[in-house]
Parts: structure tokens; C-alpha cells; sequence
């Protein structure tokens, strides 16, 4: 994974490139929450997706290959402070995209 700040956006970015089960997308920070506003990504197969909170799930399984939410104002989802986003995925294979995100 890879992350920069964009030049002329208030939202930094995260390069997704995992292939395992459990994907550590964007690592948190102690006292800092992580507010995902839009991201785009693909699976080599159909997979079932869970997004987590840290070990909390914000979503069921998910069974899709592309997921999708443009960025948006107000956060898509959002983490505990001081928690890592995960993307779980139910066997491992390639994800890749990225994800647009603020952490304070």
C-alpha cells in the first residue's frame, strides 16, 4: 500500500494493492479517526468483501468484483480512532484501486 496527499484535494489518498485475506488498507493513527470519502476498487474474482473497522465489521460480506463510491462530502464510512481500515476478503486474491480518505 502506498499513500500520498494530493496536491489540490482535501483528501489524501491510498493506492490499494493487496492480495491476502486480511488488508490493512489505511493504518490508523492514535486519537485519529479514518474517514473514507469515496474509493474504487477491483477484485481479480468475485469475492465476498467485509470492510472493518479495526476487528469491528461496518459491513456484512459483500459478494461483488468492483465496488465503487464516488467521493462525497461526508464520509462513506469511518473508523474508530486510533483503528486500521481493513478489507477483508473471504479467500485472497488480488484487490487493487484506491481510496480517498481523511484522517484526523
Amino acid at each position: 500500500m502506498t499513500t500520498r496527499t494530493a496536491v489540490h484535494s482535501r483528501y489524501s489518498s491510498a493506492v490499494v494493492n493487496a492480495n491476502g485475506t486480511s488488508n490493512v488498507v489505511i493504518v490508523g493513527v492514535a486519537g485519529k479517526t479514518v474517514r473514507v470519502h469515496g474509493f474504487d476498487i477491483t477484485l481479480a474474482s468475485a469475492q465476498a468483501l467485509t470492510i472493518k473497522d479495526g476487528a469491528t465489521p461496518l459491513t456484512g460480506p459483500m459478494t461483488l468484483q468492483t465496488y465503487q463510491k464516488p467521493k462525497d462530502p461526508d464520509p462513506h464510512f469511518e473508523t474508530s480512532p486510533g483503528n486500521d481500515l481493513h478489507f477483508d476478503l473471504g479467500v485472497g486474491a488480488q484487490m487493487s484501486g484506491v481510496i480517498w480518505y481523511v484522517q484526523s
